[in-house]
């Protein structure tokens, strides 16, 4: 489950990226901005960020799962699960 949801994290914070890069005034970077090289140098940086934005997200999200357990009594003072033999 956590696969799948990395993979659409990914996807949704990629796309994100893109229409947040949307909004950059390329051309007072770059001479030519509509040009192939210039719009590789965009997608790199938009999944760079999108991947950022995904990791952010699922650590989030692990996190928050973590919490719900803090409050069991099968959980050690130091953040250790112990080993259940029965599993």
């Amino acid at each position: 489950m956590q696969g799948i949801l990395g993979v659409l994290f990914s996807l949704v914070g990629i796309a994100i990226a893109w229409y947040a890069l949307g909004s950059v005034r390329w051309e007072a970077l770059m001479r030519r901005p509509a040009d192939g090289p210039a719009r590789v140098l965009r997608l790199i940086i938009a999944i760079l960020l999108g991947m950022q934005l995904a990791s952010f997200f699922m650590n989030y999200l692990n996190d928050t799962m973590w919490l719900r357990h803090m409050n069991s009594p099968t959980v050690k003072p130091s953040g250790t699960v112990p080993y259940n033999s029965k599993a």
